[in-house]
C-alpha cells in the first residue's frame, strides 16, 4: 500500500502495510493506495511534525535484502556493514546531529565517512531512518533529496544549521 504525506518540506511517499514500512521516499512511489493500513505511521508522522514526539513508532529490522521499519515484534539485528551503518543512523537522537565520521566510528572504522555518505544517499527509509541528522564536520554536508529539506528538518528539530 502507498500513501502520500505532506510535510513542511514537500510530499513524502510511504509504502508498507499494517505492521511494516518497506520504503519512504521524497520521490513518488507507485502502488495501490492505502485504505487505512498505514494510519499507524501517518499518526506517528503527524506527532513528529507537531513536535509531540521525537521518534517514530516502530523499530528498524533487517529481514532480507532491504531494511524494514516494523511496528511491533522483535527486530532482526544488522549483519552487514551497510546494515550496521543504517542502524547507527537510526539511533541518532532528535535534534542532535552526528557527523559522517562519528557514524563511521560507531560501525568500527572512522575512515568510512564516505561510505556512510553513500548509505545516506541510498537510504530506503527517508526521514524515518534520519539521514538528515548526519552532517559533515563544519557544514551540513549533502542530502540527496535536496539540501533545503535537510535544513528544514534540522530546524524543525531545533538545530541551527549555522552552528554546525
Amino acid at each position: 500500500m502507498i500513501v502520500p504525506y505532506d510535510t513542511p518540506c514537500g510530499r513524502l511517499w510511504v509504502s508498507g502495510d499494517h505492521d511494516t514500512i518497506s520504503r519512504v521516499s521524497w520521490e513518488i512511489i507507485e502502488g495501490i493506495a492505502h485504505q487505512g493500513e498505514l494510519d499507524w505511521i501517518l499518526f506517528s508522522l503527524d506527532r513528529y511534525f507537531s513536535r509531540e514526539v521525537e521518534f517514530f513508532e516502530g523499530t528498524l529490522s533487517f529481514e532480507g535484502a532491504e531494511p524494514l521499519w516494523k511496528r511491533r515484534g522483535d527486530p532482526v539485528p544488522p549483519i552487514t556493514l551497510a546494515q550496521r551503518a543504517l542502524h547507527a543512523i537510526s539511533c541518532i537522537p532528535f535534534g542532535h546531529p552526528a557527523t559522517y565520521g562519528e557514524i563511521a566510528g560507531a560501525i568500527g572504522n572512522p575512515r568510512l565517512a564516505r561510505f556512510v555518505g553513500q548509505i545516506c544517499k541510498h537510504n530506503p527509509l527517508a526521514l524515518i531512518v534520519p539521514c538528515h541528522r548526519v552532517v559533515a564536520r563544519g557544514s551540513l554536508g549533502g542530502y540527496s533529496p535536496c539540501l533545503f529539506r535537510k535544513e528544514i528538518l534540522l530546524k524543525h528539530e531545533g538545530v541551527d544549521s549555522g552552528s554546525i
